[in-house]
């Protein structure tokens, strides 16, 4: 692992765990999603959204509700039917949203350029089968929508995780991972306010889709 004198060892750690590796990872053939993950029922949900949509919240939410917690960035897809399990198990959250689900604890820096803090973890499962991907968007109410195959396919591309975008050989095996993903499991597109008093709906939307797959 490289080493910068220049930077914290949170903040080397925050690039080589949460930028690098996944990427690496990605590059030696796996299927990483930009993803955060816990485990309902026995199987994993994982949700997706653009940077600064409400992922980690999310999966914040639902681990403080008791869900054991694979991890909030990066998640492995494992072979099919799909399994995931997290590249590292991580809960980075700003400190509005630290203090809403877990009041008084500190945690620790991520990195010297961001106020989010890594929080401790309650219970952490190591991989479950993957029940679901939810795409994370905005609205006024709660709102989900599964999305076509086609649909489907393009947000796990676009919530995936490569070195080399433009290698050719590399692009097409990730194209290959995520028609068998998105042919394995549903796909939601989930949009709810962004508001903490939305979240016991969304929890809700989610463990009845869950409940019906």
């Amino acid at each position: 692992m490289f080493r910068d004198r220049s930077l914290s060892a949170a903040s080397q750690d925050h690039l080589w765990f949460d930028h690098i590796l996944p990427r690496q990872l990605a590059h030696e053939g796996a299927l990483v999603l930009h993803a955060g993950g816990v485990v309902v029922e026995g199987r994993a949900v994982a949700v997706t959204a653009d940077t600064g949509g409400g992922k980690s919240t999310l999966t914040a939410s639902l681990h403080a509700t008791g869900h054991p917690i694979l991890g909030d960035d990066a998640l492995i897809v494992e072979d099919m039917p799909p399994r995931v399990r997290a590249v590292y198990p991580s809960l980075r959250l700003n400190p509005d949203s630290a203090e809403t689900f877990f009041p008084g604890v500190e945690g620790r820096p991520m990195a010297d350029w961001s106020p989010k803090r890594h929080l401790p973890l309650g219970p952490v499962a190591d991989a479950a089968p993957l029940a679901a991907l939810f795409v994370l968007g905005e609205a006024g109410a709660v709102t989900c929508r599964r999305l076509s195959p086609a649909e489907a396919v393009m947000a796990i591309i676009a919530n995936s995780f490569a070195q080399d975008p433009g290698d050719r050989p590399r692009a097409q095996a990730r194209m290959a991972g995520a028609v068998a993903l998105a042919g394995a499991v549903p796909v939601w597109e989930l949009c709810y306010p962004r508001d903490y008093a939305a979240l016991p709906e969304v929890h809700a939307t989610i463990r009845r889709l869950i409940e019906a797959a």
